[in-house]
């Protein structure tokens, strides 16, 4: 063993010895743990003992366990530039605080041999505070969040949020600190880790709370910070004059305000009312991106007497909208004036003024919801000087992309036929998807995307709301196109005549294909895109299309054929004729023997449609979506394009079948495969009955 000695040094064979000169620097037990000073000249020294004339060479790097890994920024250390034996890594550079888990390792290396220690520096010091724009609110008795059970689904997973300010700040210094809260009987209450240095207490429960952020494996720790979690108000007693007042109603208002329309059997296809009031607190409502939101025709309602003297009031609102990642983000806080005249008496309304935006900011700019649109009211008797909660309400708030737009289809427009129709479960589906979004071109390709992959599509919702704006259980229906061993299908969004053949009213999950078009129309135009065609698809057959259109030898009351189909005796097709018999389903491909005479069969491993494996292997028509005057085409049906109207035919026919005899064809052989006839359907504007292709 060598012996090391103050300046000396004795050894027999080579040696290299490590040492820590830090101790003034150290603060726990651990002699490898320090403390970030945060002060210039502050250093941990790390001493390298060799042999004399032997060349010291430093490695600093950040490593976890053994495993080197890059620190979140450059290390700062080097050798003493008096002292090459000495390496000086700085405790008053923030760099040098890692993350939770990870060290410092210093290796040196002299000649042959190789020397390393590990240190930990950690921050200096903790404070907390609650987050900004996080339902925490303040009045004379403290802090205080509301319990929003009852007014959101998961209200546990809506948190008032505790954030750690440490020295240094970051998100590195901010791993290091661990959160301890206790309710008024001293148990311990758990906390959500939301990101390091920042932790929630869930709002699902009424409770008082004291928190404390601490740096893991030291004493250090912040002061105390205090919390109550209470009740939601219903009313406010004890303002001057022995005043007490409630929240009686309020309507939502706004140039960019719009309705949302109603999909119950009840009141199919007329609005939700704009108002808010005690006995109807859920009506959804809805907003075009950036537009201002007005609360008009407030009235408060008198709880308790007041004296012989008039009491002047302020109300104010605080607005809190959900962003696309869940996280509350408060539109703005809105006011206005009351007076409440002396000795009115209880039950009396008492008139608010009309609260606008218009200094204080829109809902959002982008495409979004709010499950709901949390609104905290405060009344103030003092001019604003102090604050006490009065009450919250809670309404689901969509907003659109752009200001609804008026439809090419008549069916899917209001009553004015100026714009669409705004379905409850049509904005809860289209603006949950484009969540963010504000571009056009994103915002129609973005709700194409609604519609992919659509066996499973889990993404397809009825909300079921009634009439009082209640919505009900989540649905377990599967809503499908064309689901086996089910009949009649829904046919529109808004049927002309019969209700109950609406999406929205079907009871068996069934919808045919004119209703997938209708959604993707809806969701286009309610978002600013009125521009899409509803294309009727026909086979090209007598009775069907015009006879300038008929392909030669087809026959009346033929379908065509949905891929994939497949047939034997390839040689035998023929593009204008019938040419093979259809002989049933088969399980797989490959399984129809190659033998006369000409046979096809229709595989169970057909093209899927919504939420179901293998829709109908053939039809009399089909409804597709055509994007204004372009030529590009969308199927929502089976959640496939874009396409031009050959690419569709090509991806999407198979054929055409005399059902009367079985007899299939119109189609050649190519090296690629069967193609159809180029004309084997025709397309047509089916609102316009005029000819596309």
């Amino acid at each position: 063993m060598p012996l090391s000695l103050r300046g000396v040094v004795l050894a027999c064979k080579p040696f290299l010895i490590l040492e820590i000169e830090a101790s003034n620097a150290l603060k726990t037990q651990s002699s490898n743990s320090f403390t970030y000073t945060g002060h210039m000249g502050d250093m941990v020294k790390v001493k390298a003992y060799a042999p004399i004339l032997t060349k010291i060479e430093w490695t600093v790097e950040a490593v976890n366990g053994d495993q080197v890994v890059p620190p979140p920024a450059p290390l700062a250390a080097g050798p003493d530039p008096s002292d090459a034996s000495v390496l000086n890594i700085s405790l008053s550079n923030p760099h040098n605080v890692l993350p939770k888990g990870m060290e410092i390792r210093v290796t040196a290396k002299a000649g042959n041999l190789t020397k390393s220690i590990k240190l930990v520096i950690r921050p200096a010091s903790v404070a907390i505070a609650l987050t900004d724009n996080h339902y925490a609110f303040s009045d004379a008795s403290g802090n205080y969040a509301i319990n929003l059970s009852g007014l959101v689904d998961n209200a546990a997973d809506r948190t008032v949020q505790f954030k750690a300010i440490t020295s240094p700040v970051g998100a590195a210094a901010a791993s290091h600190v661990v959160f301890e809260a206790v309710d008024g009987a001293s148990q311990p209450v758990l906390l959500s880790n939301i990101s390091p240095g920042l932790a929630g207490l869930p709002l699902n429960k009424d409770q008082a709370v004291t928190v404390k952020a601490k740096i893991a494996d030291t004493d250090t720790e912040s002061s105390a910070l205090k919390i109550a979690v209470r009740a939601k108000p219903d009313k406010r007693a004890g303002l001057p004059n022995g005043l007490g007042v409630k929240l009686a109603q309020f309507d939502f208002a706004g140039s960019g305000r719009f309705d949302v329309i109603q999909e119950n059997k009840d009141e199919f296809v007329k609005p939700f009312p704009a108002r808010w009031d005690t006995t109807h607190t859920q009506y959804p409502q809805a907003y075009s991106a950036g537009s201002e939101i007005k609360l008009e025709s407030i009235k408060l309602e008198v709880t308790d007497k007041p004296g012989n003297a008039k009491t002047d009031l302020l109300l104010r609102g605080t607005l809190y909208f959900i962003d696309k990642d869940d996280q509350p983000q408060p539109i703005t806080t809105i006011q206005a004036a009351a007076s409440v005249p002396a000795n009115t008496v209880v039950g009396s309304p008492v008139a608010v003024a009309d609260m606008s935006m218009a200094s204080g900011g829109t809902v959002p700019d982008k495409a979004g919801l709010s499950t709901p649109l949390l609104i905290f009211w405060e009344v103030s008797a003092d001019a604003g000087t102090s604050w006490a909660s009065l009450a919250v309400t809670g309404n689901d708030l969509y907003v659109t992309a752009a200001k609804p737009a008026k439809s090419t289809r008549a069916q899917l427009n209001d009553g004015t036929g100026n714009q669409a129709l705004a379905f409850d479960s049509i904005l809860f589906m289209s603006c949950s998807h484009i969540r963010g979004l504000s571009d056009a071109g994103a915002v129609r390709d973005k709700i194409v995307e609604f519609f992919k992959n659509p066996n499973p599509n889990n993404k397809i919702k009825r909300l079921r709301r009634d009439k009082n704006g209640v919505k009900a259980a989540p649905e377990s229906l599967t809503l499908g196109y064309w689901l086996p061993g089910l009949s009649n299908p829904a046919m529109w969004l808004n049927p002309p005549s019969d209700a109950n053949r609406s999406y929205f009213l079907n009871t068996n999950g069934n919808l045919q294909c004119s209703t997938w078009t209708d959604m993707l129309l809806s969701m286009w135009a309610i978002h600013g895109l009125g521009d899409g065609i509803l294309v009727y698809v026909a086979p090209s057959i007598p009775g069907r299309v015009n006879s300038s259109r008929q392909l030669t030898n087809s026959v009346a009351g033929s379908n065509f054929m949905v891929v994939n189909w497949e047939y034997n005796q390839k040689a035998q097709l023929d593009q204008n004729n019938y040419t093979h018999t259809q002989v049933g389903r088969e399980v797989a491909p490959g399984l129809l023997v190659d033998a006369p005479p000409p046979r096809c069969v229709s595989l169970d491993t057909g093209a899927p449609g919504q939420n179901c494996a293998n829709p109908l292997d053939s039809f009399q028509c089909h409804f597709i979506v055509k994007q204004g005057s372009q030529d590009r085409y969308f199927d929502p049906s089976y959640g496939t394009g874009p396409f031009t109207a050959a690419d569709w035919i090509k991806a999407s026919i198979a054929g055409l079948i005399d059902k009367s005899n079985n007899k299939a064809g119109f189609v050649k052989n190519t090296p690629a495969g069967p193609v159809p006839h180029p004309k084997i359907v025709t397309f047509k504007d089916f609102d316009k009955n005029t000819y596309i292709t």
